[in-house]
Order: structure tokens, then sequence, then C-alpha cells
């Protein structure tokens, strides 16, 4: 661990929320919604800061969005399963903008397509 990154993350926590929840400042689920441009979620399945169903949510919300859930991987995706998220961002990124744009990731979330 680097030194300080305790601190600076415990410091980021109280700025997002404290034990009332996330402040209402750094909730964007409403304003995601209104994004229409194709937009990759991964989200780990052992996601213990954020929940999975809340992701889904949001995801269900916004028509041009994929959300791809890891297996096995909990709030750091990028930093737990660097290799398979990075694939799949580019793979995202190399069809982006394309019809039905999940590029052959398949789509985790409850939204029916």
């Amino acid at each position: 661990q680097k030194p300080g990154a305790a601190e600076t993350f415990a410091y980021l926590m109280r700025l997002v929320g404290g034990l009332g929840g996330i402040r209402p400042g750094f909730y964007l689920a409403d304003d995601l919604a209104r994004l229409d441009c194709p937009t990759l979620f991964v989200w780990g399945e052992k996601d213990d800061l954020a929940p999975i169903a809340d992701g889904r949510a949001v995801s269900a919300r916004m028509p041009n969005s994929t959300f791809v859930t890891l297996d096995g991987v909990g709030h750091f995706p990028f930093l737990e399963a660097p290799t398979k998220t990075a694939a799949l961002i580019c793979d995202f990124l190399g069809h982006a903008g394309r019809e039905g744009n999940t590029g052959g990731i398949p789509d985790t979330s409850s939204r029916p397509r």
C-alpha cells in the first residue's frame, strides 16, 4: 500500500457520503439516466460498496448502456481483473455507436432487449 492511500481514501469517502448514505450532490443516477451515448458498466458481482442492483437499475434507465458483471470481482474491477476489464473496454470502444453496440459483450442487466 502506498503512503497516504488510507488517509486519502478516508477523506474521499467522507466527501461522498456518511452514515446517512450518499450525499445528494454525489448521487448521479438521475443525471446518468439522461445520457443517450453508448455507456459500458463493468460491475463486480462481489461489490460490497455499490450494490449490483443499483448498477443494474441505473443501466436499465439508459437505452444505450451495456451492463457487464464480473464473477468473483469486488468494487474495483480495473484493479482486481485488469486484463478482463481492459478487454471489455477495448471491445466496447471498438463497437460503440453501432446498432446494438454491445460489441459481442453479453449484457447482464435485467433490462429486456
